[in-house]
This record gives structure tokens, sequence and C-alpha cells, in this order.
């Protein structure tokens, strides 16, 4: 397996931990409490309409943060850069949908929108920096 193969599928496996785990602890309640509050409770579908969605989702993300975060830092030897751009990928693209949500959806709550940059925030570069961080620590070349 080369070593871009492994870093992608430690930014899919690590990325996946840091979503799943805060939606079962936080997360998913949140969204729901926040939703409800607003009277737009009823604007999520109660199951994904495309459940293939969900993994190709992961597994574009997981590939631009490969290109534009991990392999970048890889380069420079540098979490800092992984951490950094892996941040700036996560903001444009959670920032993008929230705003989306904030002029279409009549009513959507200015709080959804901050807790899905924060989710933007922190997931990609938590996938990214641990990425880079566990193969810089073992000395992989690109």
């Amino acid at each position: 397996m080369t070593r871009k193969l492994q870093m992608y599928g430690c930014i899919v496996v690590s990325y996946l931990i840091v979503d799943v785990a805060y939606q079962a602890l936080i997360g998913i309640k949140l969204m729901a409490d926040l939703y409800a509050k607003a009277g737009i409770d009823g604007i999520m579908a109660p199951a994904p309409q495309y459940p293939a969605t969900i993994a190709l989702f992961f597994l574009v993300m997981a590939y631009v943060l490969l290109k534009l975060a991990v392999l970048p830092a890889m380069e420079k030897r540098s979490v800092g850069l992984a951490l950094t751009n892996g941040a700036l990928v996560g903001i444009a693209s959670y920032g993008t949908l929230a705003l989306v949500f904030l002029w279409s959806i009549a009513g959507f709550p200015v709080t959804a929108a901050l807790e899905m940059l924060f989710e933007g925030l922190v997931f990609p570069t938590v996938a990214s920096g641990v990425t880079a961080w566990l193969f810089l620590r073992r000395g992989a070349a690109v």
C-alpha cells in the first residue's frame, strides 16, 4: 500500500471517529434542540434519503484534506501546516453550507450555523493534524 493511500485511510478513519463521537455525544441532540426551538424541526428527513452520499462526503473530504492539508504538510514537515490547512478546508466547506442554510431556510438559527462552523473547524483540522503527526512521527516520505 502506498504512503498516500495509507494517509488517505488515516484521514477517513480519524475524521469518522471524531465526527461520529461528537455527533453521538453532543451534535445530533444539540441540532435537534436548536431546530425545535426555531420551529423548523421538520426540515430534516427522519433518515438519510440517499445513504451513499454519506460515504461520498467522507471520501471526498478526505481526498481534499489529503491534497490541500496533509501532503503540503508532509513536504514542509509541519503538523502546524496540516492543522491550518485542514481548518481552512473545513471552514470553507461547512461555512458555505451554513451560509446557504441561513439565507435559504426561513427561521434557520444563527446558533445552528455557528455550530456547523465549529464542526467544520474541528473535524477536518483534527483529521489532518492527526494524520500528519502520525506520518511525520514515523518519518514517512510522501
